[in-house]
């Protein structure tokens, strides 16, 4: 696996950002002048490029359609994995394991008991709440609370 870079985002101009058919990350920042700027070495943090589910280490995992993103103060990325129903996490170390969600679905739970459609787009805020877009048929924004983890 390539080593990647952690990236601090520092303004709400920045943001991670994944193709919805592959499993890359690049860094994308927008400027005060609204001019999008693109920098560094663009290399796999976590997936193998091939459509599909697995929990692991940096290459060694997989994603179905990777949409959202989101960092929260530790370092932790939130992936909503849109075909899969699953919100992942990937540590600092690139450990890719499966969040929360199971089957499509609505329902409220812990983990693997609760249920997403096609989550689209993630947010952490500074509690460390993470808010889900949960785009298809269910038309509603969840919540993930720290104690939920």
């Amino acid at each position: 696996m390539a080593s990647a870079t952690r990236h601090s985002l520092t303004t709400p101009l920045e943001w991670l950002w994944t193709h919805p058919a592959m499993s890359m990350w690049q860094i994308v920042s927008i400027t005060s002048s609204g001019k999008s700027r693109r920098g560094g070495v663009v290399s796999t943090f976590a997936g193998t490029g091939t459509r599909g589910h697995a929990d692991g280490t940096g290459s060694t995992a997989q994603f179905s359609f990777p949409f959202g993103v989101a960092v929260d103060s530790s370092g932790s990325i939130y992936v909503a994995d849109f075909s899969n129903h699953h919100i992942r996490e990937i540590t600092p170390e690139g450990v890719v394991s499966t969040f929360a969600g199971s089957t499509a679905g609505s329902g409220n739970g812990i983990g693997n008991t609760a249920q997403f459609n096609h989550p689209f787009g993630v947010a952490v805020d500074s509690s460390g709440n993470v808010y889900v877009v949960d785009s298809v048929n269910n038309h509603l924004i969840r919540k993930i609370t720290p104690a939920d983890k």
